[in-house]
């Protein structure tokens, strides 16, 4: 029996991952929403429930409103208007069957629509849409161009926040949202320079530069972690007094060299950040 070449071995894989993936993307072109509803701010295709995609066009437009008040309490200014687009699908599988996604997604953004299923499992089966949604509106409300760290620190920022009564309350936490449940995994021995031997906290550096820091395939639970916190941090952290240079981040300065400029020396407000850390741990979100 003859052996394959390597070659012939890497010709196979990569036929088998471009059939695999036009399979995906056939699937993904398939798939017919069952209904369809428009809101104040959205339209949305859905193959879930008319109960369940009417709550999800409330928790959206109750996003809407919240990012556009937060966007004026940091003198920023909505740059676009207009009606946003969701594909809502009624269940985890069916999402994955239609979408060419990565293992761990949940959901995703890709212009123009906002990809998510109905987490019925879940206290809180809205987290990963709001996550999404805010960086549709971070592209199309506030034409954001932002370093990694904020692009992610917000929608973080709004994923993890309360819903009460179908109304969005950012910066309330909700512990039963992503990432804030994995919490356990940041600032393991309560010394700053200590974790950062064990790997439960990743330079401040490393994150807003994206560089030196853990392999993020390996460690993404982890810098979602620091992402959020960062952000939160940075909003309501030490009395608010770093919340003016948010709203100079959001207009484009976010690199090492912009985050100094507005906030200080990055491992001066890595020490505060960290405290900040250890005292939510300390109320148990």
């Amino acid at each position: 029996m003859k052996s394959f070449s390597t070659k012939g071995i890497v010709l196979i894989v990569c036929l088998t991952l471009v059939l695999v993936g036009a399979w995906r993307y056939r699937a993904g072109r398939d798939w017919t929403p069952t209904l369809t509803i428009n809101t104040p701010h959205y339209t949305i295709y859905s193959s879930a429930t008319p109960e369940q995609t009417e709550t999800v066009g409330k928790i959206a437009d109750s996003l809407y409103d919240a990012y556009g008040a937060f966007l004026s309490s940091l003198n920023l200014s909505v740059k676009h208007k207009g009606i946003h687009k969701m594909k809502l699908f009624a269940t985890r599988e069916e999402f994955r069957n239609h979408n060419l996604i990565t293992d761990w997604a949940e959901a995703f953004y890709q212009k123009p629509y906002c990809y998510q299923y109905f987490s019925e499992e879940e206290r809180n089966p809205y987290h990963w849409m709001i996550h999404e949604a805010t960086h549709q509106l971070n592209q199309e409300v506030a034409n954001l161009s932002v370093s990694k760290w904020v692009d992610e620190g917000l929608a973080d920022y709004f994923g993890s926040s309360c819903i009460i009564s179908n109304r969005l309350v950012i910066g309330t936490i909700d512990p039963n949202t992503y990432p804030v449940w994995w919490l356990h995994l940041l600032a393991k021995s309560g010394d700053l320079e200590a974790d950062k031997m064990n790997g439960s906290v990743i330079p401040l550096r490393a994150i807003i530069s994206a560089s030196g820091g853990p392999n993020i395939d390996e460690s993404f639970n982890l810098y979602y972690l620091h992402w959020w916190s960062l952000m939160h941090f940075l909003l309501h952290g030490e009395a608010g007094k770093y919340r003016d240079g948010v709203s100079r981040i959001m207009t484009g300065e976010s690199d090492v060299e912009g985050f100094e400029k507005h906030f200080g020396p990055i491992e001066a407000i890595e020490i505060e950040w960290y405290a900040y850390v250890l005292e939510l741990k300390r109320k148990e979100l």
